[in-house]
């Protein structure tokens, strides 16, 4: 069941985890990005709360107690209106996928070898490699794209790595199967 509250930025009860509130300047349309600028925005939704009579409890305790920091409030609340945004999605599950996929699926970079190997039989070094792979992902050759997939990785996120980052994973692996011998 939505609050008031919700129902004036846009907000469901699904939605409220999945967003964030903003200010939005009202001439412009633009949206605040000062590093403060999600707490003022609380701030600013439990003023508005207390103003329509839904104070109280948590909300007083956003408020702050200095006379400057509300007037503030206020003043900012003229100019701006709060608006929601969804969060942007983070990047570090699929990179973390990346990098478990090139250090710890034996199976698929031991498939990736051989097809380089096939391709290439003359030189095998992380260097040659690398390059290879990067290229094959960018070309979108059929074979190494389904192997990347099997592994659940999206192959055009490994497209954009450079060389180096392969090369490095590939030596990291290197240390950890000495390690483990």
């Amino acid at each position: 069941m939505a609050t008031k509250d919700h129902d004036d930025l846009g907000l469901t009860d699904e939605s409220v985890e999945s967003s964030r509130v903003v200010i939005v300047n009202r001439k412009t349309g633009r949206f605040n990005g000062a590093r403060d600028a999600s707490g003022l925005a609380l701030q600013m939704l439990a003023l508005n709360m207390t103003v329509e009579g839904q104070g109280g409890g948590i909300v007083d305790l956003l408020i702050p107690k200095d006379y400057s920091q509300i007037m503030r409030l206020i003043r900012l609340r003229r100019t701006s209106v709060l608006s929601r945004r969804s969060i942007r999605s983070k990047k570090t599950g699929n990179r973390a996928k990346e990098r478990d996929f090139v250090l710890n699926d034996d199976v698929a970079m031991a498939k990736l070898g051989a097809l380089f190997s096939v391709s290439n039989p003359a030189v095998f070094t992380s260097e040659a490699f690398s390059r290879w792979i990067v290229r094959e992902l960018k070309n979108k050759t059929d074979a190494v794209y389904r192997l990347v997939r099997s592994g659940g990785v999206v192959p055009e996120n490994l497209a954009a790595r450079r060389p180096s980052w392969w090369q490095n994973l590939i030596a990291e692996r290197r240390k950890r199967l000495k390690i483990q011998s």
